[in-house]
């Protein structure tokens, strides 16, 4: 009965869901995150069914130095195909048809598909940066694993803020377009969270049967890189090091203004900064003890204000609170 419980709501479920007059109760949701990340994404559809595949180019001909009676080689550029996949990401709301007929019933649904929702958007935040195929081959791979060697070609988009310790955290500022960092989903397929109300069915329970009305949920999700330069990542920032003057541990600013510098310019591109919850904090306490006329400012993105570092959002993601390893040379 404990499994039961914890996927079907029951009984002690909807009476929690309702005020002392019998009315569906408004619920404090408590364990939802800010990940502003999923407000930013440029999403397209895959030339996959399984994902999307994009070429880039590696190599660029160039001219030769003729002098009379030569010869001037052909040459020509060099191309590479690079397969991302798609992860396709399920989920089954299942509420006894006889608890709906109830006073608040229909209100416990509602919550219910809310807390749905939610949960989507919570691991699709998380995967976006941490996802990695080579540990769960029927995912995709996040950002983190593809920005995570120092030494590596886009090393160059990876500063380190020089954290030894286990409380490590990374502040991001991604450039999103279909040619630089997008998200996708299949060929043939919806983009994203579709919610199918399957009615009510009758579905094995024990050694019996039972009815139960069912919503299906599915969201299918990939992320591309097609160009690295439009991404970076500060790495190793020692939480627990950071002062609001910059006195110990990280200087914000200025890392951040190195990787502004660093990170590919382009037009029809949005840059955006992402940042844990006390990162963000501190970098606001960093700026008005460091400097009179911040490089931080409140800008209109979608119709609403949001602190913007030199001219880029500065969004919040919660999911990025979770500490981190090192990241070193490899």
């Amino acid at each position: 009965m404990g499994v039961l419980a914890d996927i079907n709501p029951t009984m002690a479920d909807l009476i929690a869901s309702l005020d002392p007059d019998g009315k569906t109760a408004t619920v404090l949701e408590i364990l939802n995150e800010t990940n502003e990340i999923l407000d930013d994404l440029t999403m397209i559809q895959g030339n996959l069914s399984t994902g999307h595949r994009h070429t880039i180019r590696t190599g660029i001909p160039e001219p030769t130095l003729y002098k009379l009676y030569g010869s001037v080689k052909p040459n020509k550029s060099k191309r590479a195909q690079i397969t991302d996949s798609a992860a396709m990401y399920q989920g089954y709301m299942e509420l006894d048809p006889e608890l709906l007929k109830l006073p608040g019933g229909a209100g416990l649904k509602s919550t219910e598909a809310v807390a749905h929702i939610e949960g989507y958007g919570q691991r699709m935040a998380r995967d976006l940066f941490y996802a990695n195929e080579a540990h769960t081959p029927e995912g995709f791979t996040g950002l983190a694993p593809r920005f995570n060697d120092l030494n590596a070609e886009n090393g160059d988009n990876i500063i380190d803020a020089g954290g030894v310790g286990s409380d490590n955290f990374s502040i991001w500022l991604v450039g999103w377009s279909p040619l630089s960092c997008f998200t996708f989903y299949p060929h043939g397929s919806e983009g994203g969270l579709v919610m199918t109300p399957k009615g009510v069915q009758t579905i094995p329970v024990d050694d019996g049967y039972a009815e139960r009305d069912i919503t299906h949920t599915i969201w299918n999700l990939g992320l591309g890189v097609g160009d690295w330069r439009f991404v970076g990542r500060i790495v190793n920032i020692d939480i627990s090091a950071l002062k609001s003057d910059a006195s110990t541990g990280a200087d914000l600013i200025e890392l951040m203004t190195m990787l502004t510098e660093r990170v590919e310019r382009r037009s029809g591109v949005r840059y955006s900064w992402y940042v844990p919850k006390k990162i963000r904090e501190i970098l606001r306490l960093q700026i008005v003890n460091k400097v009179k006329n911040s490089t931080l400012s409140r800008e209109e993105v979608a119709g609403r204000k949001v602190i913007a570092f030199d001219g880029d959002p500065v969004r919040r993601c919660d999911c990025l609170s979770i500490p981190e390893a090192r990241v070193i040379g490899l």
